[in-house]
């Protein structure tokens, strides 16, 4: 085993037993799609990626703009209103706090919900669960499970076959979305 594979398999041990970061209040300030807000918390404005979802993008029609109006009406923001009043939620963190793409991870608590599940119970998002960040993995399984057997949302089968979000961004990896220069990854390596 090389130094680099061992410095990481000792990093995945440790992260496995690492006690959960305390929750934080913050004001959702924007949704910019299914799965991605913009939240202020002690003054600083910063990014946050639901944890635990995929939601479709904005451009795979109908589904994207539609996980983006469910996201809103769950934070009970107007989707069409271009600076929205702030709106209190809680962060819940899981394991890991950053993705490769530099936004936080985390649970989103509103009004005594949890978003991220009620967008997948609503057929509004996929799980997408990836390891550490496993906190919720049990209900958000239940919620997509419980959907699919509604067919609510993405699994309603009179919108076609399913295109899961991971797949479409494979399949458009020159979509404007995917090659602006402001989204260049940020290396989270150790």
């Amino acid at each position: 085993m090389t130094f680099g594979a061992l410095r990481l398999a000792l990093r995945n041990f440790a992260l496995r037993f690492r006690p959960y970061p305390e929750d934080q209040a913050a004001q959702v300030l924007a949704v910019h799609d299914g799965d991605t807000i913009t939240v202020t918390s002690l003054g600083v404005p910063f990014k946050v990626r639901l944890c635990g979802i995929d939601a479709p993008e904005l451009a795979q029609k109908p589904t994207g703009p539609e996980a983006r109006v469910a996201l809103c009406g769950l934070l009970g923001i107007d989707p069409n209103a271009s600076r929205p009043d702030p709106v209190e939620v809680n962060l819940i963190f899981d394991r890991r706090l950053k993705e490769k793409w530099g936004r936080t991870l985390a649970w989103v608590e509103c009004g005594g919900i949890i978003v991220n599940y009620s967008l997948v119970a609503r057929g509004f998002a996929f799980a997408y669960l990836l390891k550490p960040n496993l906190r919720f993995a049990d209900q958000i399984r239940t919620a997509e499970n419980w959907a699919k057997d509604q067919k609510m949302g993405v699994w309603d089968p009179a919108l076609g076959p399913i295109t899961f979000p991971w797949d479409w961004r494979e399949s458009h990896p020159f979509h404007p979305r995917f090659t602006d220069p402001r989204r260049a990854r940020v290396d989270l390596r150790l």
